[in-house]
């Protein structure tokens, strides 16, 4: 027996039904036999006979009940909601009718539309019928003849569309009464987009105060035009379509003289193309720039026709709405672009089109690429090409050109020029869109160019007489894609700080080369004439920490190497500082000591403050530098060990070699400066000669000068009375 002749209760937890029927257990449901059998057959359940004592309680009316069990009624309940499914109508929704009736007034067209739609299904169903631009005035929605309130159906906006919005099967009649602003600025036509496809479509448009027009229905498979009380009206049958356009005109009109006949001028276009082909490698880039005048009327498309080679990237204009590549009727070798406009143009217009072509190679011959507007309305077209080069390519003109003609670059319009990226190696201007142009590409090798230049480079150096040598080098550079600039400093050397840009940096170590690798940024920004702004770069390095010094003597030679730097310097300044006490002579080497710097060389950024951690090593640089007496007592051994053990504390709190500090020069002592142009990764060398200069007390003066001279007098004398 069907479930529905079931006198079901509530609905457990477990999703079973039960009778309120206190006779009978709660998980056993009973129903009445049916007294006719249904014209629907369910497969028999397996049924099980009445408890005897149940029978026995029953009255003769209850024999006819039967017994199953909760998951034999859960299979027959699915069965049924399969069947019932099965039924609904593979549709949601479906409009058969839309009609248009609209009507012309001073600012804007105002038209009533009457939508059937056909709602299948018991579910929320959301329509888009008309574009979000449209002005509703009043909106009347009733269902089979009868009004219906807000909560069964409406009408409201979402994702730019006025949508439909209703839930219940039925057949509704849906009105719209709204407002729609003209395509053109002359008032002389309207495009309605974004309408739904109808199996039947019919529009009704009167233009109010004209009867010297003639109008036209976009997609119309039957219309009549009618003029009526001054009134043009026109009623169309129209194809399914996304969209709803009417235009009219005026018109011919011929007005008979004694001298001519005068008829009034159809729409014309008239077309100049600017073409800016671009060689790159292996391509060619073609930004086209379509400049239309059109008069006398207003279209809503554009096609062109362009080679099947050219692949066309973006479609660029006011108004425009989409494109799309259609074949070209009898040739393979030509495609056609077309061009929806939201609404239709007139008057004066730009539309920018970007494509490319492949070439053959990066060193060929190739054919330029032509555009040609096609438009029955087309009566004139020229153009202007302007040819560039991206990479570095040799472009000539090979043979005679047909169709257009060599002009200097000053001749092509100035909007053409100011495209332009590179040089404008050749121009041409055309009258004819059928031209032929073969261009001869010719591919050179490319040559190598600094990425990473030194504009100056100041090393400080500074001698101690202990055997110390304190070096600085600072560099200004400006840097495109150079990754390291490498120093080639002594392998014994202990590198103390490197900093870049104000910022301290952790250097590395070559292998190969030994050389200490400074990492570096890109340059930004425009400093002057020049395009990349220059950064500093600044390393400070001793040597002779290592036990290796030689301490300064009575007399002697200072011999300092200025370490190779991997870029070009374009100039170098060079500040030694020795100590005082002793007596130098001149200079010997490659650069030349002079009394004052022609410039002015590179400084050290001003960066964060000095931290904590290195106080102990400026205070003991301070201490080496220090010419007083507590300094000469604190002999090398013990500043060496005393170095050392200040390393080993450093390294077992896990403080040295972690964080790169910022460590200052130190200049102390007689300054002696150099200057040298351009240094093409070029050690340098300086040698200078000392003698130590001693200070003289009294008795050195009595026993050196004073008593010599007594002697030498004495001997004078006794050499005269000996002789007299």
């Amino acid at each position: 027996s069907s479930p529905k002749s079931m006198s079901m209760g509530k609905k457990t937890k477990w999703g079973a039904y039960r009778v309120q029927n206190e006779r009978h257990d709660e998980d056993d449901v009973f129903f009445e036999a049916p007294s006719k059998p249904k014209a629907k057959k369910c497969a028999a359940p397996e049924l099980t006979p009445l408890p005897a004592g149940a029978a026995a309680k029953t009255s003769s009316s209850d024999q006819s009940m039967c017994h199953i069990g909760l998951e034999t009624l859960a299979a027959l309940l699915d069965k049924e909601a399969e069947a019932d499914k099965s039924k609904k109508h593979p549709l949601r929704h479906v409009i058969s009718t839309a009609v248009y009736d609209g009507v012309t007034e001073e600012e804007c067209v105002r038209i009533n539309a009457n939508f059937d739609i056909h709602v299948l299904q018991d579910c929320w169903v959301c329509i888009p019928l008309l574009p979000e631009a449209a002005a509703l005035v009043s909106v009347d929605i009733t269902n089979n003849g009868s009004a219906v309130s807000a909560d069964g159906a409406q009408v409201f906006v979402r994702a730019g569309r006025h949508c439909f919005l209703a839930h219940e099967q039925g057949q509704y009649q849906v009105k719209l009464q709204f407002l729609f602003a003209y395509a053109t600025k002359t008032k002389a036509s309207f495009l309605l987009p974004d309408v739904p496809m109808c199996a039947r479509t019919e529009v009704v448009f009167a233009v109010v105060g004209r009867s010297d027009i003639q109008m036209t229905v976009d997609q119309a498979l039957r219309s009549e035009t009618n003029c009526t009380a001054g009134n043009t009206v026109i009623r169309a049958v129209l194809l399914p379509q996304r969209q709803l356009s009417v235009k009219w005109t005026e018109k011919e009109v011929v007005v008979e003289t004694r001298v001519e006949k005068f008829v009034k001028q159809p729409m014309s276009i008239t077309s100049t193309q600017h073409h800016l082909f671009s060689v790159g490698e292996g391509v060619l880039f073609a930004d086209s720039t379509f400049v239309l005048e059109i008069r006398n009327g207003a279209t809503s498309s554009f096609e062109i026709s362009v080679q099947s080679v050219v692949k066309i990237l973006t479609v660029e204009g006011q108004w425009v709405k989409r494109w799309e590549m259609l074949n070209f009727p009898g040739s393979e070798a030509k495609k056609i672009l077309k061009v929806y406009m939201d609404q239709g143009v007139e008057g004066h217009y730009e539309l920018v089109i970007e494509s490319e072509m492949p070439l053959a190679g990066t060193s060929c011959h190739l054919t330029a690429p032509s555009f040609a507007l096609l438009h029955e309305s087309l009566a004139r077209e020229k153009g202007f090409i302007a040819i560039q080069a991206r990479t570095n390519v040799e472009i000539e003109q090979i043979g005679s050109a047909s169709g257009c003609v060599l002009v200097d670059v000053d001749e092509i319009p100035q909007e053409l020029r100011g495209s332009t990226t590179e040089p404008t190696l050749l121009s041409y201007k055309f009258l004819m869109t059928d031209y032929r142009l073969l261009i001869s590409v010719k591919k050179h090798g490319d040559v190598d160019v600094l990425i990473a230049a030194v504009d100056a480079a100041h090393f400080v150096v500074t001698q101690t007489d202990e055997g110390r040598v304190m070096q600085q080098l600072i560099l200004k550079i400006r840097n495109t894609q150079q990754q390291y600039v490498r120093v080639f400093v002594p392998k014994e050397a202990s590198i103390w700080s490197t900093i870049v840009s104000g910022q301290a940096v952790k250097p590395a170590r070559d292998d190969e080369s030994g050389s200490v690798m400074v990492p570096l940024k890109k340059s930004t920004g425009t400093a002057g004439n020049r395009t990349q702004a220059s950064f500093t770069v600044e390393m400070i390095w001793v040597s002779g920490v290592q036990g290796d010094r030689v301490l300064m003597g009575e007399n002697g030679t200072l011999d300092f190497l200025l370490p190779k730097v991997d870029l070009p310097l374009s100039q170098i300044f060079v500040s030694v500082y020795l100590p005082t006490g002793y007596k130098y002579q001149r200079f010997t080497g490659d650069l030349k000591e002079r009394r004052n710097f022609r410039g002015t060389p590179p400084h050290a950024e001003t960066g964060a403050a000095v931290s904590n951690d290195i106080a102990p090593v400026l205070v003991q640089q301070n201490a080496m530098f220090d010419d007083n007496d507590s300094a000469s007592s604190y002999s090398p051994a013990e500043q060496d060990e005393e170095e050392e053990d200040y390393t080993r504390e450093k390294r077992r709190q896990g403080g040295l070699g972690i964080v790169p500090v910022r460590v200052e020069m130190v200049t102390l002592g007689e300054r002696h400066i150099f200057q040298r142009l351009l240094v093409l990764q070029q050690e340098l060398q300086l040698h200078v000669a000392y003698r130590k200069i001693h200070k003289r007390t009294l008795a050195d003066i009595v026993l050196y000068y004073v008593l010599p001279a007594t002697i030498a007098l004495f001997a004078v004398i006794y050499s005269y009375k000996s002789f007299t």
